[in-house]
């Protein structure tokens, strides 16, 4: 599932399972993104900087429940929005 594919909590056709693996998806998504820039950063403080966010996402990853659709979709559209910026000041 991409960024672009967000399932809407709101729709009561959209199942929970749909709405965790969308919210997995995008989290895998920023972890990976966040890892390559900490690989990336020419200094140790923004290696740091990067890598803490990547374990940020990890953590609230876990501590999310399965079944909560609000935390869900709450975390899917932030990061959603955090990767589309990190797409838009990366070069291409």
């Amino acid at each position: 599932m991409t960024v672009s594919q967000q399932p809407d909590e709101a729709d009561p056709g959209t199942s929970t399972a749909t709405l965790y693996d969308a919210f997995l998806a995008t989290a895998n998504q920023l972890i990976a993104r966040y890892s390559h820039l900490a690989e990336s950063a020419t200094t140790e403080h923004d290696h740091d900087a990067w890598w803490r966010r990547s374990m940020q996402v990890r953590d609230d990853r876990q501590a999310v429940p399965a079944h909560d659709r609000a935390q869900l979709t709450a975390h899917t559209t932030l990061w959603t929005t955090e990767l589309t910026k990190l797409r838009a000041n990366s070069p291409s």
